[in-house]
């Protein structure tokens, strides 16, 4: 098993450089890469974890499997259980784990890890920390979400006050209108 770890304390180093490093040659490019990126390394609870896993292959990506561990347990199986879910996208050769209303246990390291039978596994390993929702995050969250109310609210009877004042003009234009009067030819 190849193994990298992407976190903030650790630079990433790929795997070809990890061997060359060991033996003081260059070796071939191993048959698959493995590198995974989040937009962010600190969770609040209740957000949203978006963790993508991107495969560099040389192999046929059939013989390939994909299938994410959390803390060295495969939660592949766990996929309808507990809110996570996996999205792929094969034009950039990526999968996306999802997980919905993280909480403090979907706190740890998870791993990315590209089975390729006979040729071996290859893996990358993301720490995620998930803090808990403070009071000061909820009061922020009602606030924004009444503000965005009331505007709503107010934009709402803005809008009907114009179009009232402009039918009860429009009325009252046509009701004081003069009439035309019709000119007969002589």
């Amino acid at each position: 098993v190849v193994s990298t770890q992407s976190t903030a304390d650790r630079p990433h180093r790929s795997q070809a450089a990890a061997l060359q490093g060991r033996q003081g040659c260059l070796r071939e490019e191993p048959p698959i890469t493995v590198h995974v990126t989040t937009n962010k390394k600190r969770y609040t609870e209740g957000e949203t974890l978006i963790i993508r896993c991107s495969v560099t292959s040389r192999l046929n990506a059939s013989l390939v499997k994909v299938f994410w561990k959390l803390n060295d347990r495969d939660i592949t199986a766990d996929m309808g259980t507990e809110r996570f879910s996996t999205q792929i996208s094969e034009s950039e050769k990526t999968e996306v784990l999802i997980r919905e209303g993280l909480t403090k246990t979907n706190e740890g390291y998870y791993t990315c890890v590209c089975d390729a039978g006979i040729e071996g596994r290859y893996e990358d390993t993301y720490n995620i920390t998930v803090h808990p929702a403070t009071p000061l995050n909820i009061i922020a969250w009602i606030i924004a979400v009444s503000f965005v109310s009331i505007l709503v609210i107010t934009m709402g009877v803005i809008l009907y006050v114009v179009i009232k004042r402009s039918q009860i003009s429009s009325y009252s234009m046509a009701k004081h209108a003069k009439p035309k009067t019709q000119q007969t030819a002589l």
